[in-house]
């Protein structure tokens, strides 16, 4: 049995050298709780996916140009199992279904938001943790996806 706990989508902020900063924020805001499982395989085929969803916020305040979405674990998946991420967002160009680890990945480019301040947009965030019949039995454990907006 593979299990995963989900701490998912803890938010953060990325800002860059000098330039002056209005709050960008990412709210992770529905979803299930508990653990992702995999409990069934066929003979002869990797065990079966554990999927997950919920959906995500973004507050944003004045104009900030071109703003980017990223993703990353807090530590790299056991071995042999992986953590997909994809992410819906009205805004920007999505980058489709990224396998995470600790190195941050471009999930949504290319945004330009709103005008205005104080503008909620709402994206929905879909994950699927996968196993190969190598990983064995993966004692339970934990990981931490944070989402950043920034430039």
């Amino acid at each position: 049995m593979k299990t995963v706990t989900r701490s998912l989508l803890t938010a953060a902020l990325l800002l860059f050298g000098s330039r002056t900063v209005v709050a960008q924020t990412i709210k992770f805001t529905g979803g299930p709780s508990g653990t992702l499982q995999i409990n069934s395989a066929v003979a002869g085929q990797n065990p079966t996916s554990a999927p997950g969803a919920g959906t995500f916020s973004t507050l944003t305040k004045g104009n900030q140009g071109t703003l980017r979405i990223q993703a990353k674990l807090d530590q790299a998946m056991p071995a042999n199992t992986t953590l997909v991420l994809s992410l819906t967002y009205p805004f920007g160009t999505n980058q489709g279904a990224k396998a995470l680890g600790i190195t941050p990945v471009d999930m949504i480019i290319s945004i330009t938001p709103p005008a205005g301040n104080n503008i909620t947009t709402v994206g929905t965030v879909s994950y699927s943790f996968t196993a190969t019949p190598s990983a064995g039995v993966v004692a339970p454990f934990s990981r931490t996806v944070t989402l950043t907006i920034g430039p």
